[in-house]
């Protein structure tokens, strides 16, 4: 009997496309999300207004490593890797190791520059006296990039389970540091920094050890990398056997069109916190923080989304294979993006009661900057099946144009709206570059007609 209903409960996901996909990963993601706010509501009742609002500024800068090093990487390995995976493991494996060593150059680069940039913004941001925990930050900013390795690996193998294991472990490695602070009532600035270091260290070590050596480490292949730094960033001709008639370009000529576009997202997602260390107060921008951490859960749901859909969309080939795919996968994130714009509106009601009766200003600013994860989650078959045909050599200019439109808001309206300035340019953003994306593969499929 037992069977019998799981087998009807799999009939039924079935129907709504990567709904069981995206369900496994809920899970660990749902861990994740309770992670996050334990451990933000512990951080801030530990810390005092001002040392929110100076960790904020701290973190935002140690994420811009995360995002600038990234530089389309994540997204150019995924895409190969997917499309490697349903060919052969060796090719696969091939994918990883060529990534690897993207991640590792660009990563090293980018901290050194922004271990080199540290004093001046210490200054202008009016934190000169947290200097050095700035610094200690980039340390986190580095290995905060190395755990989506392994997790794309398995990605890429439609292994779901597995990386819903791995993202467990990321949480629970990000909440137990901050758990003890909490046990033995240690709150200062320094020490949360600290343990969030050693957060991501622990995830690193274990995350790696999951993954097969082969897929990350190869002998010859790094000596060869010593003696022709240009093999760093050129791929295997291997892998040319991945080219299809609608998708032309190899993985260093993609990466090369996806890159400047991930420098402009990447640029695009610090605007706000640069532009508020300038014009805000700390506590208006601990209000802003909150508000960042009460969203992440809808983060850490687009991400399951985006880890259900995106593989299978890399590996889908032809114009009626990808309408069959589109239609389905939209009556799934159709659905979670019902649970995202309820989660909006309920969600911010408790900040007294988690976080105090001070960020009860924050309620307002939180439920806006939540509803744009409502439509990047509806939209995301449309982003990921475009690349299929070729939109990734366009994607820099709607890039280039959510970056402008993203910094001239914040620049007029934060010393007008204060706080709600970021959150109004963000959402203006997302709706300008979901609704070009979903232009973009409507029209080729139309023209493909």
């Amino acid at each position: 009997m037992n069977n019998l209903r799981l087998r009807y409960l799999s009939s039924v996901l079935s129907r709504f496309g990567d709904l069981k996909n995206v369900l496994t990963l809920i899970v660990p993601k749902a861990f994740g999300l309770a992670a996050n706010i334990a451990s933000t509501i512990l951080i801030v009742r530990g810390l005092s207004v001002e040392d929110v609002g100076a960790y904020t500024l701290i973190a935002g800068y140690y994420l811009s490593i995360l995002f600038l090093s990234d530089l389309g990487v994540n997204l150019t390995i995924l895409r190969y890797a997917s499309k490697a995976a349903s060919v052969d493991e060796s090719l696969l494996r091939l994918v990883m190791r060529w990534g690897c060593r993207l991640k590792l150059t660009a990563t090293t680069l980018t901290t050194a520059f922004f271990l080199l940039l540290s004093p001046i913004v210490a200054e202008s941001w009016g934190i000169v006296q947290h200097l050095s925990l700035l610094q200690v930050g980039l340390l986190i900013g580095f290995l905060s990039n190395f755990p989506a390795i392994p997790i794309i690996y398995f990605q890429a193998k439609q292994a779901f389970k597995t990386v819903g294991y791995l993202q467990f472990l990321q949480s629970f490695f990000a909440l137990l540091p901050i758990a003890c602070l909490s046990l033995i009532s240690m709150w200062t600035l320094h020490s949360v920094i600290v343990a969030t270091l050693a957060g991501f260290l622990m995830t690193v070590i274990v995350a790696f050890a999951k993954l097969p050596l082969s897929a990350w480490w190869s002998k010859e292949e790094f000596s060869l990398a010593l003696r022709h730094p240009r093999t760093i960033w050129q791929p295997s001709s291997e892998l040319n056997v991945l080219k299809t008639k609608t998708d032309t370009l190899s993985p260093t000529q993609y990466l090369l069109f996806v890159a400047p576009s991930a420098l402009f997202y990447s640029m695009l997602a610090r605007v706000d916190i640069w532009t508020m260390g300038l014009f805000l107060s700390r506590s208006e921008i601990a209000l802003y923080g909150v508000a960042q951490r009460v969203a992440s859960p809808l983060v850490a749901l687009t991400e399951a989304v985006d880890n259900s859909i995106s593989p299978v969309a890399s590996a889908t080939v032809g114009k009626e294979k990808t309408k069959r795919f589109l239609f389905s996968s939209l009556k799934t994130t159709g659905i979670f993006s019902v649970l995202a714009a309820a989660y909006a509106l309920v969600a911010p009601r408790f900040l007294p009661f988690l976080f105090g009766q001070a960020y009860s200003e924050a309620a307002l600013p939180t439920s806006l900057l939540c509803m744009r994860f409502v439509f990047t989650i509806a939209c995301a078959p449309f982003i990921w099946l475009s690349y299929n045909f070729d939109f990734a050599k366009v994607q820099w200019a709607f890039r280039l144009c959510q970056l402008v439109l993203v910094t001239v808001l914040n620049l007029a309206l934060l010393s007008l709206i204060r706080v709600y300035a970021p959150v109004l340019a963000w959402n203006a953003s997302e709706m300008f570059w979901l609704a070009s994306v979903a232009a973009f593969l409507l029209l080729r499929l139309r023209k493909d007609d």
